[in-house]
């Protein structure tokens, strides 16, 4: 069976699906983090995600934590900076998050088990060229890049 290579157009369409697939996850967790952490969007702000946390049995320091991940982890997928760790970061968040869901039936865990699974593909795929973390780990010299 005969390799067939990629194209440059080939990977160009997969530059782009990285980079539309990197600011859905990251524009959708940096809204619903924002919620929490400051009010916006129809949020209720920190006060109440704590409330709500700790009458389930979450410490504040693990609500602080899945919030603050949210919010800025979703802009630093957004971007592309410190991608592929963010990523980490942000599958375990929405996997934490979709197993507390699970007694609520299929409807309340589709969405953080759908962002878990595009932030496990980013992990995997890595932040593309459209991002900050190509910009400054591209190692131009040897045209290989740093897998962050």
């Amino acid at each position: 069976m005969k390799k067939q290579l990629l194209t440059s157009r080939t990977t160009s369409a997969i530059d782009a699906a990285v980079l539309i697939l990197r600011l859905m996850l990251g524009i959708w967790l940096f809204a619903h983090g924002a919620q929490k952490l400051f009010g916006i969007f129809g949020g209720k702000g920190i006060d109440a995600a704590l409330t709500g946390q700790a009458g389930v049995g979450i410490p504040n320091w693990l609500t602080y934590l899945s919030v603050y991940t949210e919010c800025f982890g979703g802009l630093m997928i957004t971007f592309g900076f410190l991608t592929r760790i963010a990523s980490a970061f942000m599958l375990i968040n929405m996997l934490v998050a979709a197993s507390m869901h699970l007694s609520k039936g299929f409807f309340a865990v589709e969405d953080p088990l759908s962002f878990a699974m595009m932030a496990l593909a980013i992990l995997l795929i890595g932040p593309g060229v459209w991002s900050i973390d190509y910009l400054i780990f591209e190692k131009r010299a040897s045209g290989t890049t740093v897998l962050l």
